[in-house]
């Protein structure tokens, strides 16, 4: 990169090769590298037997240059420094003045199919990018060495004015790509709907100011806080099906806390308290209720959900802490004064007891004494009417007085075949 990562790093949610990085400058790049970049260098045998040493060495040189990746500026800094990157030219110098960007981004994400890009800048204003094909096509199969892919940036397709104006930390899209997080440093976790913040775009559009009536418009459904202590939240994270909204802050008695609400109903549903540690950031398992943190101590702390005893045995009681259990003086002793303890007659016979695992019972529901288990589920079919003759085949049929068979009312017969059930089923 032309400048040090200052911010946010994501990769690509369907290409891994390929991802977003906020520069201390501001810009916001669009990265990718090959998949050669994966691979170790080396000369082929036939080449290292049958070439020169130069031979050799350009070869290596050549695979070194297909591992060198591509980047866009999404957006650019307000100061160019693009020219940092390839050999200047006037032209070039010009064209990167004529496309500085107002924007100085803190932190950005994709959403869940990574077509469109959420950015949040330092002023408090959220953008909303439209990932275009032909800039991942560019970064893809470009086979100019220069780095720097040159494609005009986007404008972004709405701007929402965040209430504070504060900076933004982190910005988080659910997996459904239904709602986006956005961590503030005055201490508030906002929680914005996708939807509402795309539908700018069409209701809102104006081609001579486009982004006059844009501000202000979409509201945070909820803001999450401690009112109480107003600690600014280290990292956030949804859960795997955006139900839930974690935040993860450093308290002032040396512990990490986090919090946990609904995005339904924006109550607070739990608080956890742990070690003495700072935290680092937050994970939430995408299919199970896990919670990962990353503490100062360079371990990995897992939260589960906690363990409803009350299933297992109904008369459990919880204790808020340990109980010490004092022993009577014989409770577990096998000999007592001198004698060795007798068992009862019950005692020997539970443990002798064996358990019948391969014996099928009989289900007391099913048992008749006037019939048998196999047939409570049997339906017997009879026949409620026999085939009757009408019209002419009736009248010829008595005239003769032949039989009438079946190959001779085809047609002409009518029959009804109801089910009778037995009375007791």
């Amino acid at each position: 990169f032309p400048q040090p990562v200052g911010g946010a790093v994501q990769l690509h949610p369907r290409d891994g090769c390929a991802g977003l990085a906020c520069l201390e400058d501001g810009s916001l790049v669009l990265f990718r590298f090959p998949s050669a970049s994966f691979h170790e260098s080396c000369v082929p045998q036939q080449a290292s037997t049958s070439s020169t040493p130069a031979s050799r060495a350009a070869a290596l040189l050549k695979q070194e240059r297909d591992k060198v990746g591509k980047i866009y500026y999404l957006v650019k800094p307000s100061s160019s420094l693009e020219e940092t990157i390839e050999d200047g030219g006037e032209d070039n110098q010009k064209k990167d003045e004529s496309t500085k960007s107002s924007y100085f981004v803190t932190c950005a994400a994709f959403d869940k199919n990574g077509k469109q890009i959420y950015a949040v800048t330092k002023c408090g204003t959220l953008l909303g990018f439209p990932l275009e094909v032909p800039v991942m096509k560019a970064l893809r199969t470009s086979s100019n060495p220069n780095p720097l892919v040159y494609i005009p940036a986007p404008e972004p397709m709405f701007r929402i004015k965040i209430p504070g104006g504060a900076t933004a930390r982190q910005v988080v899209v659910s997996r459904n790509g239904q709602l986006v997080l956005v961590n503030s440093a005055d201490s508030a976790l906002r929680l914005y709907n996708a939807e509402e913040c795309w539908a700018l775009t069409k209701t809102t559009a104006n081609p001579i100011e486009p982004f006059s009536a844009l501000k202000s418009i979409v509201k945070p459904r909820f803001v999450f806080q401690d009112l109480v202590s107003k600690v600014p939240w280290t990292c956030c994270d949804f859960s795997g099906d955006g139900e839930y909204v974690v935040g993860g802050c450093n308290s002032s008695s040396a512990q990490y806390e986090l919090y946990l609400w609904n995005t339904a109903t924006g109550a607070l549903m739990d608080r956890l308290t742990g070690p003495q540690l700072s935290l680092h950031s937050i994970s939430w398992h995408p299919t199970r209720a896990f919670i990962a943190v990353g503490t100062a101590d360079g371990l990995v702390d897992l939260w589960g959900p906690r363990m409803d005893w009350t299933a297992f045995a109904p008369d459990f009681q919880a204790l808020p802490m340990n109980v010490e259990y004092i022993e009577r003086e014989d409770e577990f002793d096998e000999v007592v004064d001198g004698e060795e303890k007798k068992e009862t007659e019950e005692e020997k016979n539970l443990e002798d007891e064996l358990v019948d695992v391969v014996s099928v019972e009989r289900i007391p529901v099913f048992d008749s004494d006037s019939e048998d288990e196999s047939e409570v589920f049997h339906f017997g079919t009879k026949i409620k009417g026999m085939m009757t003759l009408r019209g002419r085949a009736a009248a010829a049929a008595a005239a003769a007085g032949a039989p009438v068979s079946a190959a001779n009312i085809s047609g002409q017969s009518r029959r009804t075949l109801p089910l009778v059930g037995k009375e007791k089923v």
